[in-house]
């Protein structure tokens, strides 16, 4: 095996141990969430199935995987392969032997896995987020993949709204942006006026400055307190340094840190770190602070 494949293998497997981790996670926090919201992801043959329950997120896979065999093989038309069959099926049992059928299998699985990652952390983060902020109301989301409601919370008495993905039109700016999870002063309208906080998940494996100063940019225009960037992978402190001098709290995601092993095996509880961890640099205001200082620092030029 190739060390690409190697690679791969690795990553695949991998996959596997974050795919049950953190649907762990969300089962262990949406039960604990159950007497006030009902969260639901989309089944096989329109049901809904409750996110709480074991395996509720194994027809979401599938869905991904199903694509990722699909696009497999129009890849493998398009450069030509001898043998292109009509499903991953036919195209397995052409290769000559377990090893090789076990490395394309675990491609494909791996393809779904980066495809889904993404709107799973974000479910993730939006549990955690409401763990610690008490849903004022009883509060059903058909689709946790596609929230159509804001869901009001009380943070430390004050009426906040929790917006999933929402289209920002009313920045400073006037450009248009659709951050992942917003806490808002308002259940009508999110804007540079009403917006206090946004989370935002990144699983590209390697951010940049040019990312950081992206981030920047958008939190600037939607006039946040608090701006997070949760990266899925682990990231240099150096770029964490960086994101902190223009107001950003980047923070990895626990299962790219040295605890994952103990998320793995249920020594640490991964929602509960997660939930703990937002709320701490939520409540920082570091953005609106660094901001202001920057101000008086200019101000203090003209003298």
């Amino acid at each position: 095996m190739n060390d690409e494949w190697k690679i791969i293998q690795e990553e695949a497997l991998r996959g596997v141990e974050d795919f049950r981790a953190i649907c762990i996670a969300i089962q262990s926090l949406s039960r604990e969430l159950a007497s006030i919201c009902t969260f639901y992801v989309p089944g096989e043959n329109g049901t809904k199935i409750p996110i709480s329950e074991q395996d509720a997120f194994l027809y979401q896979f599938r869905k991904y995987l199903d694509q990722a065999k699909k696009a497999f093989l129009i890849d493998l038309g398009r450069k030509g392969g001898s043998f292109v069959p009509d499903t991953i099926e036919g195209y397995l049992q052409h290769l000559q032997s377990d090893d090789e059928r076990t490395k394309c299998l675990n491609y494909v699985r791996l393809c779904a896995w980066r495809n889904l990652k993404g709107p799973i952390l974000e479910v993730l983060v939006l549990l955690s987020t409401l763990i610690r902020l008490h849903p004022l109301k009883q509060v059903v989301l058909r689709n946790v993949f596609a929230p159509d409601v804001s869901i009001p919370v009380n943070e430390d008495g004050k009426s906040r709204f929790v917006w999933c993905r929402p289209n920002v039109t009313g920045s400073k700016s006037g450009m248009q942006a659709r951050p992942d999870i917003v806490i808002a002063t308002s259940n009508k309208k999110v804007d540079s006026v009403t917006i206090v906080n946004v989370a935002e998940c990144k699983c590209r494996s390697l951010l940049d400055a040019q990312d950081i100063r992206r981030e920047f940019g958008k939190a600037f225009d939607m006039d946040v307190r608090s701006y997070t960037v949760l990266s899925y992978y682990e990231t240099p402190q150096r770029l964490k340094d960086a994101a902190k001098k223009l107001g950003i709290d980047l923070i990895d995601f626990g299962l790219s840190t040295s605890l994952r092993q103990d998320y793995l095996t249920g020594q640490r509880n991964l929602g509960y770190d997660l939930a703990e961890t937002l709320e701490s640099v939520r409540r920082s205001e570091w953005f609106i602070r660094t901001i202001e200082h920057s101000a008086i620092v200019a101000s203090d030029k003209k003298q």
